[in-house]
């Protein structure tokens, strides 16, 4: 596992990445290729203030999600979070990142419904499906 410290100077502020894990990387060169992109973006909009400093970027990570479709995320979270006020925001983001997939299929299916480009209606109930079947697999409320 390597730790990697370093600092940013931003004018005469300046802030700290106190630790990156990088750990089971088998090939360093795909990992930089795959998301050379993705990650200097998210941390770029997160240090600009554009984007939430939150667990829910470990989502960029584990399932290759862009600032954008988190944020999609966070803005569900949050309204999840006005109407059943007895879940913590803690509480959602780590029901999100442990079902990591099932987060990934909610984006792809707000994604494959609502998107203004797509001028048929799109078939989303393989989508629904999967989405309960992960539901009911985890066995959130511990029935069954």
């Amino acid at each position: 596992m390597k730790r990697i410290h370093t600092s940013l100077v931003i004018t005469v502020k300046k802030l700290f990445i106190n630790a990156v894990y990088f750990a089971d990387i088998e090939d360093p060169e795909s990992f930089c290729e795959e998301y050379k992109d993705l990650i200097p973006t998210l941390i770029t909009k997160v240090l600009t203030g554009a984007v939430e400093s939150d667990t829910l970027n470990g989502l960029a990570l584990c399932k290759k999600l862009t600032y954008r479709q988190i944020g999609l995320l966070r803005g569900l979270r949050n309204f999840i979070r006005q109407i059943e006020s007895s879940f913590t925001l803690k509480t959602l983001n780590t029901a999100l990142i442990n079902n990591s997939g099932t987060a990934k299929l909610i984006v792809q299916l707000f994604e494959e419904k609502y998107n203004p480009a797509v001028k048929k209606k799109p078939d989303i109930e393989p989508i629904i499906s999967e989405i309960m079947e992960n539901i009911e697999k985890s066995d959130v409320c511990g029935r069954g």
